[in-house]
């Protein structure tokens, strides 16, 4: 079936499941006046998480995090360095998020937090989303690699910054 665009020359046309998508585009590119041929992408519209926590998040409204969400919400290719207090290993909203990390603080390979922020920080950014667990992540696909920047007594050091850092 083929359906005609409103006001401009364009079609939409529905392949057979014999003809993939890629040869369908390639085939109707070929066509004499054909000045682009593409798959009709689906979207969402205004991507909305299952969180319950998610209602009472002002940040993701106030930077249209919903709206953002519709072009990309990462993927888990993409490793987010939170340099802080550490991350609670055991955190619901961050399991199946973490990849190794190191405390720069006590000279460890476990970052767990002592203080929290590095925990709230890290679950804004890439909280496990869609699991009707507290927040949304900003990048909910991403993953979280800890990288404890304090010591014992919540701490921050210029040696355990630098550290993280390289």
């Amino acid at each position: 079936p083929i359906e005609q665009g409103f006001e401009i020359n364009s079609f939409r046309v529905q392949l057979n499941e014999r003809m993939s998508v890629a040869d369908g585009v390639a085939f109707f590119s070929g066509l004499p006046g054909v000045m682009i041929s593409q798959p009709n992408f689906k979207y969402d519209y205004f991507y909305t998480p299952t969180d319950s926590l998610f209602a009472t998040q002002w940040a993701p409204q106030k930077v249209r995090l919903p709206q953002a969400w519709d072009i990309s919400q990462s993927d888990s290719g993409t490793v987010i360095a939170v340099i802080d207090s550490g991350v609670d290993l055991q955190h619901p909203d961050l399991q199946g998020k973490l990849v190794p990390g190191y405390d720069f603080g006590e000279l460890d390979a476990v970052p767990y937090d002592n203080q929290g922020h590095g925990t709230r920080c890290a679950g804004i950014a890439a909280a496990a989303t869609d699991n009707a667990l507290g927040i949304a992540g900003a990048g909910f696909n991403s993953m979280i690699m800890p990288l404890k920047a304090s010591d014992a007594t919540a701490q921050l050091s210029t040696f355990a910054i630098v550290n993280s850092i390289r």
